[in-house]
């Protein structure tokens, strides 16, 4: 039998591979420097780097509080200096400087890392990404990385990496020093390593494959108390509110303990504290199966399990869109599916239509399904609008999980309330608006029924929320339900006897432990930072927010309530003509904002001169019946009055929006839109373009052609409004057409704002942009139609817009040239 030597340290081995595998088994230690080096640059070479997944934190970056000596804005660049920090770390344990083609490896493995608040795999990634300056307890982040080898464990693997992170953020602190820079720095180094673990489920995704996130805010009590009504019980909150932490049996020093006994107002304290949190998050309701609009749902379901079945195939209802799935955009479908399995609850919760007189009790608690009603959350971030399926989202949770005193290390303490919120997704900035509105409600500068505002559906307008400060926003961690099945393995961290392997394990509790306190401790201190103010003990950082944003927040918000009122009590009027209050006797003497226009008659119909010729085109053209068809995609940011018959199938109106958007996605009449609409209201009333659009020739507007006289008459209407403005390549014609809030599509090309003007018989449909309320009839105003979001009030009467912009990839091209290029 053939014996294979060592050339090392001589021991025979059965074969050559075997003589390989004890050489890799232990570095090569057993030969020389020379041999050694040529042996682990060839094996660096050929190594497959393989799977894994790195449970790491870090603090928030706030580059106004401390010196940022990493350069680190959110989890990406964290993310970064720990695999850069991985990688030196295997060139010094190897003792060799790794050639080119393992360069490109570890850079191709950093470019490659997702994790699980990333947004780097998801079309809608403005939408989603971290909100700036936050800090994380717990981050999943995949990698590719070498596997270990002589004899080192995880553990020690895991207390090298952290030591070169603590030693690099002392290096960068020390020069800084140097420069004599007073700016304050953490005590701990910025970024902490608490876990790693093998995946061998080739297809994990640290990013889509959340099943739910959870954030804490964590929030001085100082924010809760200063609205209170007298200073006594101010007092009693802030002295007598117990420290607890609330527990759960996956937590590590998890302990059965009574709830503490609070005094009876303490107690109602709590329990509003409770009910405005219960309010902000969604909710499972119970509808009836046999609603003829179930079949809507039933036909979704099957849409979606297609979708999923045939991957980057399209289903039918997606090929008629003519919408193509491939792995880059698979994500962001699967959000709006997610969406849409849920659009069609508010039509299903109502009764149904022909109820069985003698069908049992049984037979109908069989029929009936529980669902997820989602919220519209457009309103607390200012990346979505509320026509996006996006924007419809879960909240599972929010809830009071602790009360802790802190800083830990410190003589002067002070309560912190922990706040936590678990959802699919969180929007940008969508976590610190809902703490903003839960401390307007708890302070009271806001009346309770602010959340039907927020939250509704039908209402078309926009609705501030304030931001509460983004210090107390950190990422706590994921969860990883349906991975954790198929890999066998826990991927969050805690206490679970369900599997051996994963992020369970005693050690790595501890870390994530000592982590967190950590956290907590460094976000108090920099709350405490400004101190306090001498004269009532008020922490400043919480002063200056109430006055500065809060205070100025609710002025505003108490009026856009009252518009929402009398919008709301208007809608009773045309439902069904009864309400609780009497409406005024004279209707020219309401605020358009209202939602019920003041009458036509009180208007003036004389029309400026400049404006004489574009008017009787508009109006010729409408009176010919030629007026274009409006596209589906400018229809679902259209309010709708219109109404139907029929089945959902048919081109009806819809009855909310997210049923809209739906019929939209499974249509299967040929018609623009999934709306119908009455003549003279939203989408019927038309909205076409002229001019020049990006693509060429092939995307010239027909209505060049068809109406050469309104074209040209409007292109020279700009030049008379605006002479100092660059002439526009394009230009929006609407008709009596009233927009929710929403951003243009595309860019502008070179220019950055658009011009609009009203013209017409018409009273109220002012433009809203930004919140801000502009009249444009017969009033120019120019805005950033790419970037601020804008609106159209309610409005009576002929009502006709001009909206002059240029389009990135129409540059150069003058819609005043038309004529004289012959183009039309």
């Amino acid at each position: 039998m053939s014996s294979f030597p060592c050339q090392g340290c001589g021991e025979s081995f059965p074969s050559r591979n075997a003589v390989f595998k004890h050489l890799k088994e232990t570095d090569g230690a057993c030969l020389d420097s020379k041999d050694r080096h040529e042996f682990l640059v060839y094996v660096r070479r050929t190594e497959k780097l393989q799977k894994v997944i790195l449970l790491y934190g870090y603090l928030p970056f706030d580059d106004k509080s401390f010196s940022n000596l990493l350069h680190i804005h959110d989890g990406q660049d964290a993310g970064r200096i720990l695999m850069e920090t991985i990688s030196e770390w295997q060139n010094s344990v190897d003792g060799i400087s790794i050639h080119q083609q393992g360069q490109e490896q570890q850079q191709q493995a950093v470019e490659r890392l997702n994790r699980s608040y990333g947004n780097s795999s998801k079309n809608c990634a403005d939408c989603v990404q971290q909100d700036p300056d936050t800090g994380a307890i717990s981050e999943v982040m995949t990698a590719r990385l070498h596997r270990l080898r002589g004899g080192i464990s995880e553990e020690q693997w895991l207390d090298q990496i952290q030591s070169r992170l603590d030693a690099k953020y002392q290096r960068q602190q020390e020069h800084h020093q140097q420069q004599k820079d007073c700016a304050r720095f953490p005590t701990v180094a910025p970024i902490r390593i608490l876990g790693r673990l093998d995946m061998p489920h080739a297809s994990f995704n640290a990013e889509r494959d959340v099943t739910f996130r959870r954030i804490e805010y964590i929030l001085p009590l100082d924010f809760l108390a200063w609205g209170l009504p007298d200073d006594p019980f101010r007092e009693k909150v802030l002295q007598w509110l117990p420290a607890f932490a609330e527990n759960h049996k996956h937590d590590l020093h998890h302990v059965d303990e009574e709830a503490p006994v609070l005094e009876p107002d303490l107690l109602q304290f709590m329990i509003e504290m409770k009910n405005v949190m219960k309010q902000l998050r969604t909710h499972i309701v119970t509808v009836n199966k046999a609603e003829r609009q179930h079949t809507l749902e039933e036909k979704n379901d099957n849409t979606t399990k297609n979708c999923k079945a045939k991957g980057p195939r399209k289903s039918k209802e997606f090929q008629s869109k003519g919408k193509k799935h491939n792995s880059t955009d698979r994500s962001h479908d699967k959000l709006e599916r997610d969406a849409v399995n849920d659009a069609t609850i508010k039509e299903l919760s109502r009764e149904p239509e022909n109820k069985s007189s003698n069908g049992s009790n049984r037979k109908r608690e069989s029929e009936k399904k529980h669902y997820l009603k989602r919220k519209r959350f457009h309103n607390f971030t200012e990346k979505v609008m509320a026509h996006e399926f996006l924007a419809y989202r879960r909240l599972d949770r929010m809830y009071h999980r602790a009360t802790l005193e802190l800083p830990k290390d410190s003589d002067s303490r002070h309560k912190y309330v922990i706040l936590s919120l678990s959802a699919d997704i969180f929007l940008t900035g969508q976590v610190q608006r809902m703490v903003g509105v839960f401390l307007a409600l708890m302070n009271r500068v806001i009346d309770a029924d602010f959340i039907d505002c927020v939250f509704d559906d039908e209402y078309p307008h926009l609705i501030a929320t304030p931001p509460a400060p983004p210090l107390g926003v950190i990422a706590a961690d994921a969860h990883y339900v349906n991975m954790e099945g198929k890999t066998k393995r826990i991927l969050s961290p805690r206490m679970s006897n369900e599997y051996n392997e994963g992020f369970n394990q005693k050690s790595t509790l501890l870390r994530v432990k000592d982590w967190q306190e950590t956290i907590y401790d460094h976000i108090a201190k920099e709350w405490e930072a400004e101190g306090r103010d001498p004269q009532n003990g008020r922490l400043i950082a919480e002063q200056t927010w109430t006055e500065t944003v809060l205070k100025p927040w609710a002025e505003k918000a108490r009026l856009q309530l009252n518009d929402y009122r009398r919008w709301k009590q208007s809608q009773l009027v045309e439902t069904d003509g009864n309400v609780s209050q009497p409406l005024p006797d004279d209707p020219t003497k309401l605020n358009p904002r209202d939602g019920i226009v003041p009458d036509i008659k009180s208007v003036d119909p004389s029309v400026p001169e400049a404006y004489e010729k574009v008017l009787r085109c508009l109006r010729e053209v409408d009176a010919s019946g030629k007026w274009p068809t409006t596209t589906p995609k400018r229809q679902l940011v259209m309010v709708s009055t219109g109404e139907g018959e029929g089945d959902y199938r048919s081109p009806l109106k819809a009855d909310t929006l997210s049923v809209a958007l739906l019929k939209a996605r499974i249509n299967t009449v040929e018609r623009s839109s999934a709306y119908s609409f009455v003549e003279g209201q939203g989408g019927a009333s038309g909205s076409f373009s002229v001019g020049y659009m990006p693509g060429g020739v092939n995307k010239t507007p027909k209505a060049n052609s068809l109406f050469p006289e309104l074209v040209q008459a409007a292109f020279e209407l700009e030049r008379v409004l605006c002479p100092d403005r660059e002439p526009s390549s394009t230009i929006a014609i609407n008709r009596n057409a009233q927009f929710r809030p929403h951003t243009d599509s595309g860019a502008g090309a070179g220019q950055s704002t658009s011009l609009i003007v009203g013209l017409g018989t018409y009273t109220g449909g002012e433009l809203m942009v930004e919140g801000v309320q502009y009249d444009i009839r017969y009033k120019a105003i120019e805005f950033n139609g790419w970037k601020q979001r804008h609106w159209t009030m309610p409005f009576c009467g002929e009502r006709y817009s001009l909206v002059w912009f240029t389009p990135k990839g129409c540059e150069g091209r003058r819609g005043i040239d038309l004529q004289t290029a012959g183009t039309y």
